[in-house]
């Protein structure tokens, strides 16, 4: 959609603190594969907020609402689109 530049660019300043914090020993439930590298942050933090939503939503609140928000999807309700008109 149009706006998923803004929102990948919104997602980086949001995920980046989260990410370094992880790196310093912050407790996560993400694959330490995560730590590798900002990229691979992406990769696997997308891969958990749809193979264990509910999961990631409880253990890393913050990064499950970013990724909502860049993703325009909350895979924990039936409806899974947060805005239908992107």
């Amino acid at each position: 959609d149009r706006n998923f530049k803004e929102r990948l660019n919104d997602f980086s300043a949001e995920g980046r603190p989260i990410f370094r914090a992880m790196r310093e020993g912050m407790s996560h439930v993400l694959d330490d594969y995560a730590m590798t590298n900002f990229d691979e942050f992406w990769a696997v933090s997308v891969e958990a907020f749809f193979e264990n939503p509910e999961g990631l939503k409880e253990n890393m609140p913050d990064l499950y609402e970013a990724l909502s928000h860049v993703l325009n999807q909350n895979p924990i309700t039936k409806t899974k689109l947060l805005k239908s008109e992107l």
